[in-house]
């Protein structure tokens, strides 16, 4: 049975990396969904965990939208990533008190402490590259959030089917002198890659605090979900800086900057990274919808 499912889930890493893959794996979910053979219900979870919790539809103003549900749909289907929305400033300052009340976990070294901690012990953040805030799904504000039909709506129509679980992952990224071996070392993604989570999934990012280039800002390629070299899909899911460029060309590189509370939809099959934070600590909340 293990070996089964090792190979399986080896096949839907293999296959989610093709974009008609994704498409015919849409139109098959949307069935099933239709003849109620798929389920219905919305579950949400931490990042890489199974401490799943249904969610009830949300109706609260916990996120607002700039763009149309159609525009948000166009741009993502162009370049991957659609920017516009805004936190309710509820829903903001209550994910930034959880932030920095909650316990936090070290990526890599799995160490415990608080924000208060690292502010304390300058020592501490300089060794930290990614934070995690410990059980962000149980956080009311995220469940809201992840139920929100503003998201659902966009979700579900590029998707092409209503997705059955969400993954909370609500993270600090320190700014300090990490070289770039260490940092890659406890998995902080700051070389360009594209992610295969299963067959389709697709992400919604918040900044929490004002995020620039020098603060952790998120970039990625446009256009490039849908447009990759068969070494690419086939080979390795990373890309050198110099390779981006002279694959893709630098007028295609987006550097995604925001404001206190600003968020995007993203297709994460493109070729996307994370900037070290340099001048200031990015705090970002990260669902995933699959």
């Amino acid at each position: 049975m293990k070996f089964l499912l090792n190979n399986f889930n080896g096949l839907k890493y293999l296959l989610g990396r093709f974009y008609q893959c994704r498409r015919s794996y849409s139109f098959i979910r949307k069935t099933l969904q239709a003849v109620k053979l798929d389920r219905q219900t919305l579950l949400l979870c931490d990042n890489y965990q199974t401490n799943y919790k249904v969610l009830d539809k949300s109706q609260k103003d916990t996120v607002f939208s700039d763009r149309s549900q159609d525009d948000h749909i166009t741009f993502l289907r162009q370049t991957a990533f659609s920017s516009g929305l805004r936190l309710s400033e509820n829903t903001q300052q209550s994910l930034i008190e959880a932030a920095s009340q909650r316990s936090l976990v070290a990526s890599g070294s799995r160490r415990v402490f608080t924000l208060a901690d690292a502010v304390a012990d300058p020592n501490l953040r300089q060794t930290v590259a990614i934070a995690t805030i410990i059980d962000s799904s149980d956080l009311p504000s995220i469940q809201d959030l992840a139920a929100s039909p503003i998201l659902l709506n966009v979700v579900t129509t590029y998707l092409g089917y209503a997705p059955r679980e969400v993954s909370s992952w609500f993270f600090w990224s320190f700014a300090n002198q990490l070289p770039q071996t260490e940092r890659e070392a406890v998995y902080q993604t700051i070389q360009y890659h594209y992610d295969v989570h299963g067959l389709n999934f697709m992400y919604v990012n918040f900044y929490l605090l004002d995020t620039d280039a020098d603060s952790g800002a998120h970039v990625l390629i446009s256009g490039s979900h849908r447009q990759k070299r068969l070494q690419q899909l086939l080979g390795s899911a990373r890309l050198m800086d110099e390779q981006a460029l002279s694959c893709y060309g630098a007028e295609r590189i987006e550097v995604i900057t925001g404001t206190a509370g600003s968020g995007f939809f993203e297709d994460a099959s493109c070729y996307h990274k994370a900037l070290p934070p340099k001048t200031s600590d990015r705090l970002m909340l990260q669902l995933r919808y699959s």
